[in-house]
């Protein structure tokens, strides 16, 4: 458990060396804690029995389920998944960790994860794909040209004729 939490650490610095912003970091970081705690929460598992090996398909498809139950946005899901991948792939890498060598059924049990996440997000991608077509097909159409100059004719008439009363 510590050594992941040192990861949320070492994550932090290595994301302000990117140049990226507090706000974004602490958002980032934010959805992986809630992702983190949520899964392990749908396990029936408490922090204070953590472990990586807890963060699995399983409590990924619960967590998925949990969303979809709450009516999360499939945009907000998208992110939240973003985040914790991003935040995966540096825990496999975190020199501190040194998973590759140290832990090395860990580090294989955190890769396939990824890629079975990775493979999961691919269908939130679509779904995304999907909303944004329906959004787009359901928006009226801007006005036309001819449209807008016969408002802007009228009111400026009703202008014209209130500042001369």
């Amino acid at each position: 458990m510590t050594q992941f939490c040192l990861s949320f650490q070492n994550f932090r610095s290595h994301q302000r060396k990117a140049h990226t912003s507090e706000a974004a970091i602490n958002n980032s970081l934010a959805d992986v804690t809630r992702m983190t705690w949520k899964m392990m929460g749908l396990q029936g598992i408490t922090a204070q029995d953590f472990k990586t090996t807890y963060l699995s398909l399983d409590g990924y498809e619960r967590l998925l389920a949990w969303f979809d139950k709450m009516d999360v946005n499939i945009k907000t899901v998208l992110n939240y998944t973003k985040n914790f991948m991003q935040f995966m792939k540096y825990v496999n890498i975190d020199m501190d960790l040194l998973l590759v060598s140290n832990d090395h059924a860990e580090f294989n049990w955190l890769s396939c994860l990824q890629i079975h996440i990775s493979n999961s997000r691919s269908g939130l991608d679509s779904g995304v794909f999907e909303l944004h077509k329906r959004q787009m097909n359901s928006k009226p159409m801007p006005p036309t040209p001819a449209e807008v100059k016969r408002v802007l004719t009228v009111a400026n008439t009703t202008s014209i004729e209130r500042w001369m009363n």
